[in-house]
């Protein structure tokens, strides 16, 4: 979470995120993914490249919809 709330107002890619974790980013997705069922980050297309997604902290948790 410390890494998505360091992210500019624009979200982090998995790519950004594995790069300032240092994780790989298999293990990235799948905790993006944890933690988007959670409901607490959100995800939305770039819209230059819709292959890439940019994640946000704060979802429903955070009173964000």
């Amino acid at each position: 979470m410390r890494v998505l709330s360091s992210c500019n107002s624009g979200g982090c890619s998995q790519k950004e995120i594995a790069e300032k974790t240092g994780l790989a980013v298999r293990s990235v997705k799948a905790a993006l993914k944890i933690l988007k069922l959670k409901g607490a980050l959100t995800e939305r297309f770039l819209i230059n490249d819709m292959r890439c997604k940019l994640y946000n902290y704060g979802g429903k948790e955070n009173g964000n919809k």
